[in-house]
């Protein structure tokens, strides 16, 4: 008697235990994975021709047209994207994965940031739009694994998307755009021209030895080391777009940059503009720079080179 009474008992567990499991498959709790989408984001990268990102007010927008990216300014004024930063943003997007459910409650969007103060991505092919998303807080699981809060325009559920950075797409317009003005691979280096106003202008050699020299006098190597490390590698996002390299005129001031075995040398210029000094460099034509602290790091004086000089 008391076998069937635990049988009997065990059967009625088992029923409640499945009666349990199908309400949660069914009609289960935030963190149920059967209610994940399989996909958040489907976007076919060579057929985007519109990308939108709002951030705090602000919508950048990118157009394609005869397979060229245009970036509108605030100003209303159309320039050249970066297509490479467009294409690692496209890139980053369809990385984004449903691996957790965080919430089904349109109160819980501030905590996750996936309200206004989300950023906003809507990608456009033709007519459609193919993806609109809010994403989010970022945040670090441990040292190697990170996440960050999504979720669809249109849903209310917020989504955690693993090993996704937010800051991987650009919140403003310069983050869309080639800031390179120097990019060297210094050790190839044969000669540095510095030409300015007023009989100030030298040049440095490299010697046969691979040590530098100005004048035929052998430079400090400490502090040729230190402004060589400078300019390897020189960025801005202080665009300039008031004027087109072509309306500048003359260049105030100029270097030059012979790289061995390269008949054509990388050259900045300097223009002086509305009172600001304007950069141009030949390894971005496209853009102009107002930012002297490039300027300073860039240009100047043969003291520095002097035994003992340190900069």
């Amino acid at each position: 008697m008391s076998g069937n009474f635990s049988t009997k008992h065990l059967l009625i567990i088992l029923v409640a235990v499945a009666t349990i499991y199908a309400v949660l498959e069914f009609t289960g709790g935030e963190s149920r994975s059967g209610s994940l989408r399989a996909t958040l984001v489907d976007i076919n990268q060579d057929k985007a021709t519109k990308l939108m990102v709002t951030k705090s007010g602000q919508t950048t927008v990118l157009e394609k047209s005869d397979e060229e990216w245009a970036l509108t300014l605030p100003s209303g004024k159309k320039v050249k994207a970066d297509e490479k930063r467009i294409a690692d943003a496209l890139s980053a997007l369809t990385g984004i994965n449903p691996d957790q459910l965080a919430s089904r409650k349109k109160e819980k969007w501030a905590e996750y940031s996936v309200d206004s103060a989300g950023t906003r991505v809507q990608v456009f092919e033709g007519e459609e739009a193919t993806l609109d998303i809010i994403i989010g807080r970022f945040g670090m699981k441990s040292q190697n694994q990170f996440h960050t809060y999504v979720r669809l325009q249109e849903d209310e559920d917020v989504y955690v998307a693993d090993n996704f950075m937010s800051f991987s797409i650009p919140t403003d317009h310069t983050g869309f755009r080639n800031g390179d003005v120097l990019e060297l691979n210094t050790d190839s280096l044969a000669s540095i021209t510095f030409t300015y106003p007023a009989d100030s202008s030298f040049s440095l050699q490299k010697t046969i030895e691979g040590n530098w020299a100005l004048d035929g006098v052998e430079v400090d190597s400490t502090a040729m080391a230190g402004y060589l490390s400078k300019i390897a590698f020189k960025g801005s996002s202080s665009f300039f777009d008031d004027q087109t390299p072509e309306q500048l005129g003359k260049s105030h001031f100029e270097v030059s940059l012979l790289m061995q075995d390269s008949a054509a040398p990388v050259v900045i210029k300097v223009f002086q503009a509305g009172g600001r000094q304007v950069l141009h460099s030949t390894q971005n034509p496209e853009s102009l720079f107002a930012d002297d602290g490039v300027v300073e790091e860039v240009f100047v004086g043969r003291g520095i080179f002097g035994k003992g000089a340190l900069q």
